[in-house]
């Protein structure tokens, strides 16, 4: 409860918005019972929730007043979430760097992961469209700041959305997009440069490029398994104007001891 009491300063901007049923329930009141709910292992659903917020201990020190459950069930349809993003940002803003390689420290761009990661939802959610009526899910678009451990923005879509259409809606400058091979579309990477930006991808094996450039290895890039570093026009023929500069390629051998157990990627 003490961690808790610490957003409340933050959450203040929020007490006038969209007062839910004659002003019992405020969002900053409405977000504080969230968040006890993600910090307590006790709290496992609404109703606990409900039963929370009559506790004296809770409400003195989330300044809050006993909340109906028909309140909180509606609560989320009442408030918009669109205003919890700047808060969310400004507490990301306030994490400090990991104790990292100090290579990563020194880069002047953010090194933001990217990926999508597919919930589960209720049959009722109409609007989460997956694999039919009976199986619906939504997908939630993640930036993750890898240097602060810390994630920088949050997008849910239905389960069918495209990552890649989600990140090109997205692009910002400043930032090395680390991202899966489910990323690799060409055009996309142009975007990221277009946007002074950067990325690393792991390409297809077949990846087609035409070389401009070797570059010679260390002995220390030898030692971590670097086979070739080059600077090259990536695409075939008919695709090697869809990049509007150079790229650099890196291949690298990776032995996974995983690879015994039966593991495959």
């Amino acid at each position: 409860l003490s961690i808790l009491r610490s957003f409340k300063p933050l959450l203040k901007q929020l007490h006038g918005h969209a007062d839910c049923f004659n002003r019992t329930l405020h969002y900053d009141q409405y977000v504080s019972l969230t968040l006890l709910y993600f910090f307590n292992p006790i709290l496992t659903a609404l109703r606990s929730i409900q039963q929370a917020s009559t506790l004296k201990n809770v409400q003195d020190k989330l300044g809050i007043k006993r909340t109906s459950l028909g309140t909180l069930s509606a609560a989320g349809r009442v408030f918009d979430p669109e205003l919890l993003t700047p808060i969310i940002s400004e507490l990301a803003s306030q994490v400090g760097s990991l104790s990292l390689d100090k290579r990563l420290q020194n880069l002047d761009m953010t090194v933001v992961a990217v990926d999508g990661t597919l919930l589960k939802a209720l049959p009722k959610m109409l609007w989460a469209l997956w694999l039919d009526e009976d199986h619906r899910a939504v997908k939630m678009h993640l930036e993750f700041d890898v240097l602060k451990g810390a994630p920088l923005r949050a997008q849910v879509t239905d389960a069918n959305a495209s990552e890649r259409t989600q990140l090109k809606s997205s692009l910002s400058s400043g930032k090395l997009y680390c991202l899966d091979a489910g990323y690799r579309e060409y055009r996309l990477l142009d975007n990221i440069t277009q946007k002074k930006s950067s990325f690393v991808v792991r390409l297809q094996d077949n990846a087609s490029y035409k070389i401009i450039e070797e570059h010679q290895l260390s002995e220390a890039d030898r030692e971590a398994g670097v086979e070739f570093d080059q600077t090259v026009r990536l695409g075939c023929k008919q695709k090697l104007d869809t990049l509007s500069r150079p790229i650099r390629i890196i291949q690298i051998h990776y032995y996974d001891e995983r690879a015994l157990s039966g593991y495959k990627r």
